[in-house]
């Protein structure tokens, strides 16, 4: 039996969604005194509409502020658009966008081809980095299905006249599995638009040397896998389309846990990723990495990093060698 995907707020995620006539979208704000946040759609009468929720972390911290109040009068600085598709947050950290951002574009076949607008998570201004990262990301969200639609990114609350409102289909943080099997739909149309042909080839996706988790032996691994054939890669330094591009390639992926081993999802069903772990508490893979190996069928082989003291690099690459294809 397949277990549902179940939000933060105990309630079975679905691949659905709701229309909402004369919506009110909010900026995301967090009340730490109160415990409370905003950040969603409300209907005419000032109540939220339960899809428009992140159903993942913290809200399991945070309870939602279940009304606002609608004035008569405009309120200040806000964008208008007679119909809208509500795409959810907005994350600005890589993983989070490949698996929350990404999860309301399952059914974009459903939906006319209106505006997409997006609400940044917890930021609520606009500056030279975020405006360039939203271009950074903007040609994933156009082959995940989103198309030629315009895509709107604003802190700014907004009005709507007609607003659909899909369901997120990740709950981040919340216990397995929290990624919805629609959500393979997406990675595929991303592989469709922007894969290249598979081949043998082995891929290595680096962090960079300030990665909070940095591996003592993360370097010379790095250097032993390019030694033996592997093409290294930094995605961080690279366009989305020559990320996909690359790991669409590849028959196997390795990596440590984190976000930049969730480019996974650009690979081909039946390929493999390696994942070292990068934690000496971690004896088993990334429940997130196992969801997106899972959904996109895709072998997982996860190598400890740590035996009770960090392992180097020769002893890494045995393991690896030992567990799985490296040419």
């Amino acid at each position: 039996m397949t277990l549902a995907t179940q939000s933060a707020f105990r309630h079975d995620i679905t691949a659905s969604y709701r229309i909402i006539e004369n919506a009110t979208v909010t900026q995301t704000v967090f009340d730490k005194s109160s415990m409370t946040y905003q950040g969603a759609v409300y209907d005419p009468a000032g109540a939220l509409v339960f899809h428009s929720l992140r159903p993942g972390s913290p809200v399991s911290n945070y309870r939602p502020d279940i009304s606002i109040s609608r004035r008569r009068d405009p309120i200040p600085n806000s964008l208008r658009f007679d119909v809208a598709i509500y795409g959810g947050h907005f994350f600005y950290a890589w993983g989070h966008f490949l698996i929350e951002t990404l999860s309301t574009a399952a059914l974009v076949d459903e939906f006319p081809n209106v505006p997409v607008i997006f609400s940044p998570y917890e930021i609520v201004g606009q500056n030279e980095w975020t405006e360039g990262y939203q271009r950074h990301t903007m040609p994933i969200l156009r082959a995940a299905g989103w198309g030629e639609r315009e895509i709107v990114v604003s802190p700014k609350p907004m009005l709507v006249g007609r607003l659909y409102v899909p369901q997120r289909l990740t709950s981040f943080g919340v216990a397995s599995p929290t990624v919805h099997l629609a959500m393979a739909t997406v990675y595929d149309r991303i592989r469709s638009n922007l894969a290249r042909q598979q081949s043998d080839e082995t891929v290595v996706a680096m962090r960079a040397e300030d990665h909070r988790r940095w591996h003592p032996s993360e370097r010379s691994i790095y250097q032993a896998l390019s030694n033996r054939g592997a093409l290294t890669i930094l995605p961080q330094n690279m366009t989305t389309e020559a990320q996909v591009a690359s790991i669409s390639r590849a028959r196997t992926l390795i990596g440590f846990t984190g976000s930049v081993l969730h480019n996974s999802v650009f690979m081909a069903k039946g390929t493999q990723v390696i994942e070292i772990g990068d934690r000496s508490d971690r004896e088993t893979a990334d429940p997130m990495q196992s969801e997106l190996c899972r959904i996109c069928d895709q072998k997982l082989v996860f190598v400890p990093g740590f035996d009770g003291e960090p392992r180097s690099a020769d002893d890494l690459l045995s393991a690896i060698n030992s567990s799985a294809f490296v040419p």
